[in-house]
């Protein structure tokens, strides 16, 4: 985070964005999320953040594939508030806890009418909290296996409702004896919820889709066709559509077109003034421009053109609230 304060912000932070990477680079995770069904975006945001933990509640009107990694030097949770989440291939329902602090990243889908409250809290402080009150930080809150929820459902309801109190709470500075419950009943759910972090089930459709997101991430540029995503992982045609259909509500065609037109948007999204939208068509394999710009239009209800437009010197876009208070220390 840019500011060196160690001051909390004096302001609760509400916006909405029209750019999902925006979503990223407000809040300085690695994320790569796809867009999954097409349609303009709209994604409003509210943040409250503390000295210790920062709170952050975000809505979605179309489907995305969420792929990405939270911040190493934090701990960050999330709790779903509406809709439907495919938490590695776990159907997630509220009231419950995803633990994001393992290094492979995390992987779910979320579709249209999604919310969720995700909240960071500074590890030290966590250890302070759970001194104080005799409370021990069991080993799945702080080295979690890879699909850890937690979803003990006093515990966890206890804890969710303070969620939606401190989020949607109009006074602007997060307090500290706030904190300090939150992470009280954060510690209270996970020491309730001691035999519900077990190992997610790998399936014959899992193995295909994880073979299959490998091969389009190291090809996708090349405009590879479904038939050799399938020949080079080992994978039939059938159970291939059958896993991305039954995933993410879309087929492994689909899927990579929007892959690929997502890396466009990026580019565009990130580069006003040194690109060309002919330039990164071509980057991710796009040759039929007027197809293209059928296809993008489509998906994002915009043309190309009108990304590039909007990161302009003119444009107020990217004067965008960071969030990043992660890196501040103190």
């Amino acid at each position: 985070m840019s500011t060196k304060t160690n001051e909390p912000p004096t302001a609760v932070i509400q916006t909405r964005l029209n750019d999902i990477g925006d979503l990223g680079r407000m809040v300085g995770w690695e994320f790569d999320f796809r867009q999954l069904d097409p349609g303009p975006v709209d994604i409003p945001v509210r943040a409250r953040v503390g000295r210790h933990v920062a709170l952050l509640k975000v809505g979605f009107n179309r489907s995305y594939h969420q792929r990405g990694l939270a911040p190493a030097d934090v701990l960050t949770f999330g709790t779903p508030l509406t809709g439907s989440l495919d938490w590695y291939e776990r159907s997630i329902d509220s009231p419950a806890i995803m633990n994001f602090n393992h290094s492979s990243g995390f992987d779910c889908v979320s579709k249209d009418g999604f919310s969720a409250v995700v909240f960071s809290i500074k590890e030290e402080f966590l250890h302070g909290v759970s001194e104080t009150l005799h409370l021990p930080a069991p080993d799945n809150l702080l080295t979690p296996q890879v699909g850890s929820v937690v979803q003990h459902p006093a515990s966890v309801s206890t804890l969710w409702r303070l969620l939606n109190q401190l989020i949607d709470a109009e006074r602007p500075e997060l307090k500290q004896e706030q904190e300090s419950m939150l992470v009280a009943e954060l510690l209270k759910a996970t020491l309730a919820d001691v035999d519900s972090d077990g190992k997610v089930g790998l399936r014959a459709r899992s193995r295909a889709i994880s073979r299959a997101l490998d091969y389009i991430e190291d090809n996708g540029r090349d405009s590879v066709k479904v038939s050799q995503i399938c020949k080079d992982t080992g994978v039939s045609l059938r159970t291939l559509d059958r896993a991305f259909l039954e995933r993410f509500g879309i087929g492994p065609k689909a899927y990579l077109m929007r892959r690929r037109l997502m890396g466009v948007r990026e580019i565009l999204s990130t580069c006003y003034g040194k690109v060309r939208v002919v330039d990164a068509a071509n980057d991710w394999g796009f040759w039929h421009m007027g197809q293209f710009s059928h296809d993008y239009q489509k998906l994002f209800g915009e043309l190309p053109s009108d990304t590039l437009n909007e990161r302009g010197p003119k444009s107020t876009g990217r004067h965008l609230p960071n969030l990043n208070w992660l890196q501040t220390k103190g």
